[in-house]
This record gives structure tokens, sequence and C-alpha cells, in this order.
């Protein structure tokens, strides 16, 4: 009776869950399988860290304006892209951190105001430390962090950092700025450049930040004979696609929740031997990113040019070493806030577009 009443309540209120797909696709004599995994939850209420750089710096003029004067505005322009229930909490850093507000719900009249106010009257706090900032967002679904400096008071290391909050950190370096990339890249969060010579695209792109989804599952592993495969974690109603070679009948899916619960899934895989265009390109993308990921580890130049010709061949031009790093990132952690990348997510490309 009891199991009864847990899976009708299962049923009723439609808990969230992981979807398993597969699509076939044989090419040379081998089959493979493009594993598509996805969050069915919709618009999760989520509380977002934010951390403004307000060191010394900030105090740079750009198109008649400092930079502080920038951000100040396009934050008031990206908060209210949030959705309504979202609680969000605000912070500044330079030497140490001050919290602007904390736990708050964005829909409330007083909330971006109360914020904007605050921020404007709020002084620059010297050198820049982001460890005290990420010190006060311990208790966030994820964090956006912007600087437009070197990291140069506390701890810099990016493993460190991310302890401090243990969940993902949307890393936006103002030009010119340092590269974050790697915090982001251990948080499977995501980086980008926002630059004060073009605020239309500033406030784009950190609209589209403040409505990135949270993550659902993580330590995603795929499993299919001898290999195990780790993959990007999985953010609230997004999907991940993983191309492997297959030569068995299942494949196995383990993950945490959203409350470090362990999940265990298996599939069947049902091969074809038909040729699948969308799967050749999603493994040639693959293929690509993993190359490049090598190649920037390396420093090795030669494999650099390598994975921007295998880019190129599926579509994406790669035009400098930070479009071919930009490219690796989305396609390994499978995510981006950029609106014209294919793993922005549709909430995060819609907030951005609105924003005009």
């Amino acid at each position: 009776m009891i199991a009864h009443n847990i899976a009708q309540l299962t049923s009723e209120f439609n808990v969230p869950h992981i979807d398993v797909a597969t699509t076939s696709h044989t090419e040379h004599g081998v089959n493979y399988a493009m594993v598509t995994l996805t969050h069915t939850g919709k618009n999760a209420r989520q509380h977002m860290g934010i951390a403004l750089d307000f060191s010394t710096s900030m105090a740079q003029f750009a198109n008649g304006v400092t930079k502080k004067e920038t951000l100040i505005r396009a934050t008031e322009t990206a908060l209210g892209q949030m959705n309504d229930n979202d609680i969000v909490t605000v912070v500044v850093y330079g030497g140490h951190a001050d919290t602007i507000v904390q736990n708050a719900v964005v829909s409330h009249p007083d909330t971006i105001p109360n914020v904007i106010k605050q921020l404007k009257a709020h002084g620059y706090m010297g050198r820049t430390n982001p460890a005290a900032a990420l010190n006060l967002l311990k208790a966030c679904d994820q964090t956006l962090l912007l600087s437009d400096g070197i990291f140069n008071d506390g701890p810099t290391d990016p493993l460190i950092l991310h302890d401090i909050v243990q969940h993902p950190v949307l890393c936006g370096s103002i030009v010119p700025g340092t590269d974050m990339s790697d915090l982001s890249d251990v948080s499977e969060g995501t980086y980008f450049t926002v630059d004060c010579q073009n605020p239309e695209h500033m406030y784009s792109l950190l609209a589209s930040a403040l409505s990135a989804p949270p993550i659902r599952a993580s330590n995603v592993v795929l499993a299919h004979g001898d290999t195990s495969i780790n993959l990007p974690s999985i953010r609230n109603g997004c999907s991940t696609h993983y191309v492997l070679p297959v030569f068995g009948p299942s494949i196995s899916i383990t993950y945490l929740d959203h409350k470090a619960t362990p999940v265990s899934l298996t599939h069947t895989v049902h091969i074809t031997g038909t040729h699948c265009p969308h799967v050749q390109h999603v493994l040639a993308l693959q293929t690509a990113a993993k190359l490049a990921t090598k190649a920037m580890q390396l420093q090795d130049q030669a494999m650099q040019i390598a994975s921007a010709r295998l880019f190129r061949n599926a579509g994406i031009n790669i035009g400098s070493y930070e479009d071919l790093r930009r490219e690796s990132s989305s396609h390994n952690n499978q995510f981006s806030i950029d609106p014209n990348s294919e793993h922005c997510p549709s909430t995060c490309r819609t907030s951005s577009q609105s924003v005009h």
C-alpha cells in the first residue's frame, strides 16, 4: 500500500527525472549510438549569486561613463530578465566583499531598486579578491562572477575557488580583463567576455547568464562494456549528448540528482545499420573539441591548427585562439550562454534577446 501511494504521488506531481534516448549511426562498418540525456524539469526556482567587481579599476571611463556605471546598468537590465520567483544574493568585492542584498525575491517591487541604489552609493574597494565574494555565496545554486582585472588578493587557484562554493561559476571578464576559463571549466559554468565599449552586447550576455538553468544531475557517468565516460552535468530542462561506438545491446547511466541521491539507469540500444547525418555531425564536433582541449593543455600549435580544421569541416569557423577555446569549452560542457551557440538553453537565449 505504501509503495503504491508513493508511486501514485510521483505520477501526480510529475517529479522531474532524466530521460534517456539513443540514435543509431553506422559509418565505415562501425556502429555508433548518440546518447541523449534530458532533464524533464521546467522553470525551476533558483538562488542566483551575483559577485560584482568594484575594484579601483572599475573607475576607468569607457564611452563617456565609468565601467562601474555601465556594470550597474547592465545588472539592472539583467535582473529584470530573471524568473519572478528566483532568489538573488548580490555582493560587491575588491580586497574584501560586502553583501548588497541576500535571499531577495527578484519579483518583489523593492528588490531591483534597492540593489541599484546601493550599488550606486557603494565606493571602490581596492584590490581583487574573488574568494571574499564566493565565501558569501555558498548557499546559491550558481554564481555569476564579474571582474575586469587579474585576481591579485586571496587564493587564486581555480580548484580552491570552486571548492568554496561547490556550484557552477559563470565567469564574465570585462574587457580588458583576465581569462577565467579555468574556473568556469572546473565548476561546469561558462566563460564569456563583456565589452564596456559595446553595452548592448554586455547587457545581452548578462541577461542570458542570469537566466542560466541550475544543474540537476551531476557526476554523470555513461558506461558501455569496459568503457566508462564522464559526461557534463545536466541542467534543469536541458539535454546533453555523447556519441560512442557500441558493441552490445545496452548502456548504463549513473548520476547524482540535485539532492545528491545516486540514480542508476539502464537503456537498450537499437542498431539500425543506417547512416545518420546528425549523429555524424555531433561526432565530428565532439572529436574536434577533444583534440582542441588536448592541444591547449599541451600548448601544441600544430594540434590547435588540426582541431580548428576539424571545427571548420563541421561548419564552425575558428578565427582565433579565443574562438577555439570558447567552442571546445561549450561542446565539452554542453552549455553556453552565447545566444548563437547550439548549446545555449532556450531560457538563456530568450532572456538575452528580450533585452533588446
